[in-house]
């Protein structure tokens, strides 16, 4: 079957692609001539061609923790990293937002790596970034608190995207990734969701699915992708990245299809940051890796400073050329690729 959608990262880190629609066609037909540009130029950054004078997309961490303990994710033994204030200050969000649109700000992501259905004013932060003029605002979810009131809510409130991070299809290869979880449960509370925004209607905000390739589950994915297909609008297969970098035993091990990439450079520098609850500024979202390169504080100074600013610079010429190597930490995030 030919996929009629299909983007593969530059990393060769994920695949995002749909054999039933075109994810950018269908935003662009409802977000306008905005979107089609914003997504030009992402592009052009991602493909090291152009660098923008401000991050194109933000990923905000509005919640420190998650109610899972996946095998995959720096959650599962948080305890090895120095734990951070819980909730993000709206004000501190809200900042950010009123700088980024001045500068070309187009996109947001309200979760990192916590969950963000625990954030009781999740609608908040939704609806101030729709004010402010951001086009795509998405979140990954893991579905468990997706309940009827938490979907009516979201199909309402000006999300672009949705993506439910689920990882196997059968129970059994479930429970053994997602502990502390009830596949019955997230499944019926997803299927839900596809269906009531059939119910209404709703074009947005698109669904997705996503699977992390590792030895647990990579026997499933294709079982994964014929059952999807036809009931959200993208699946996502995402190559596993080690959590814990400096202690082996910890890492589950990755899938032995494994995409390579020899010819690795860093594209997420050029277009994104990540800023923390407590403010601190990353220039990746491998947090495993990327809290050892704190750019700074946006409650402290300005994102468009940091961005800016000579390392973050360095950090993107590097990058562009190839020469990860250069940065210890970067060296070592990339035997993840290699």
């Amino acid at each position: 079957m030919e996929k009629k959608f299909s983007r593969q990262d530059s990393s060769k880190q994920t695949e995002q692609f749909s054999y039933r629609v075109n994810v950018n066609d269908i935003l662009s037909e409802e977000l306008g001539e905005d979107f089609r540009r914003y997504r030009e130029r992402f592009e052009a950054a991602a493909a090291f061609a152009v660098e923008p004078e401000y991050p194109i997309h933000i990923d905000f961490e509005t919640i420190f923790g998650c109610n899972l303990r996946c095998i995959m994710c720096t959650h599962a033994h948080k305890d090895r990293y120095p734990q951070r204030q819980r909730l993000m200050d709206i004000n501190l969000f809200k900042g950010v937002i009123e700088e980024g649109v001045q500068y070309g700000l187009s996109s947001i992501g309200l979760d990192q790596e916590g969950e963000p259905l625990l954030v009781g004013n999740l609608l908040d932060y939704i609806a101030y970034a729709k004010q402010k003029g951001i086009l795509d605002i998405m979140i990954n979810t893991n579905a468990t608190l997706l309940d009827r009131e938490k979907t009516e809510a979201l199909l309402h409130s000006g999300l672009t995207r949705i993506h439910f991070s689920l990882d196997a299809i059968t129970e059994a290869t479930y429970d053994k990734i997602r502990i502390g979880s009830n596949f019955s449960r997230v499944m019926e509370n997803i299927l839900y969701f596809c269906k009531r925004k059939q119910e209404l209607g709703k074009v947005l905000p698109i669904t997705r699915v996503s699977f992390v390739k590792m030895k647990e589950n990579e026997h499933e994915m294709d079982d994964f992708t014929a059952f999807w297909t036809e009931r959200v609008d993208a699946i996502a297969i995402q190559e596993y990245n080690r959590a814990f970098p400096d202690a082996g035993e910890l890492n589950p091990a990755p899938g032995e299809k494994r995409i390579k990439n020899p010819d690795f450079r860093c594209t997420q520098p050029w277009f994104r940051v990540v800023v923390l609850t407590d403010g601190r500024v990353l220039p990746c979202c491998l947090l495993g890796y990327s809290l050892q390169m704190a750019m700074g504080n946006a409650g402290e100074e300005s994102v468009y400073q940091l961005w800016n600013a000579k390392k973050m610079k360095a950090l993107r010429r590097m990058h562009r050329e190839g020469e990860y190597f250069r940065n210890k930490i970067c060296k070592q995030c990339a035997l993840n690729f290699l």
